[in-house]
């Protein structure tokens, strides 16, 4: 228990809260695998409120949510290499209006140099653009080996995640009481 006049920092709990940081982590990584399937369920704002309300190290919630997300982001790679089959899933992936031009023109550009495409995923897992479940499609459609894609995508979204926990502290808030 903290005394008079000392602030809590985040990541810095008891010996009881050992059980918790786990608890916390898997509720980050179960989330973020959801959201990376359902798109209404958005991991950078249950991010920011895990930066505010749980006490797990912001390491160890990049690490859950950037696992947890490249998981569900293998859903739509696997789709693109033809190897899923489920229409729900295909709808959720294929691109409309200008955007399907566009994503046309990358693939070709991609497909001149196939290194390209790994580039094309670090951008999108990093900053968002183009879509991460567009570009997991895309990267199965090019047949980027399954290991690069994953490891370059869970990659930017570590960093990405680790960013977007670094907000509410931007603010002043220093975590949990």
């Amino acid at each position: 228990m903290l005394g008079p006049g000392r602030a809590p920092t985040r990541g810095t709990g008891t010996g009881g809260r050992a059980r918790g940081w786990r608890v916390e982590a898997l509720a980050t990584f179960a989330y973020c695998l959801a959201s990376a399937v359902v798109w209404v369920m958005n991991a950078e704002a249950y991010l920011v409120v895990a930066a505010t309300t749980m006490s797990t190290p912001d390491l160890v919630l990049a690490l859950a949510a950037s696992t947890g997300q490249v998981a569900g982001k293998m859903l739509f790679y696997l789709l693109g290499l033809g190897a899923v089959k489920n229409a729900w899933l295909q709808r959720k992936a294929v691109a409309k209006g200008r955007f399907v031009d566009w994503m046309r023109r990358l693939a070709d550009w991609c497909r001149e140099h196939p290194t390209r495409a790994f580039g094309v995923v670090a951008l999108s897992a990093v900053v968002g653009l183009p879509p991460i479940a567009a570009t997991s499609a895309l990267a199965g459609t090019l047949r980027m080996r399954w290991w690069v894609f994953a490891l370059t995508a869970w990659a930017g979204r570590f960093v990405r995640f680790l960013a977007v926990l670094q907000v509410p502290g931007l603010f002043g808030y220093d975590g949990p009481v």
